[in-house]
């Protein structure tokens, strides 16, 4: 979602430190979407390889014999994924991942 760099609590404007006398963790890091092109419904075409009209048009690009490892942390609640301005229910994530096996996108 890119909220933190330059939110204006941050004591350290553009940068982002996540340990005590850590360096700065931001600079150089490639963010292929942003703001509110950060919801469900491109997470989703994303994973399936869809067509991006957004951000860096990045997607998934897996085949048959590929192991996909999604790492998401939120602050969501069970059942759900939270996302800056809405939420991506498990059924709707399990019915994609699903499909995707069947269509050859991943092994494990």
């Amino acid at each position: 979602y890119n909220d933190i760099a330059f939110n204006k609590a941050n004591k350290y404007p553009g940068q982002i430190i996540n340990a005590l006398h850590g360096t700065d963790v931001y600079e150089g890091t490639m963010i292929d979407y942003m703001g509110q092109d950060v919801n469900p419904e491109n997470f989703l075409k994303v994973l399936r390889g869809e067509e991006m009209r957004v951000g860096s048009r990045k997607t998934l690009a897996s085949g048959p014999k590929d192991h996909v490892f999604v790492n998401f942390v939120d602050h969501g609640d069970n059942g759900v994924l939270g996302f800056p301005n809405d939420e991506l229910h498990l059924v709707d994530l399990n019915q994609t991942l699903h499909d995707m096996h069947r269509m050859g996108r991943y092994s494990q």
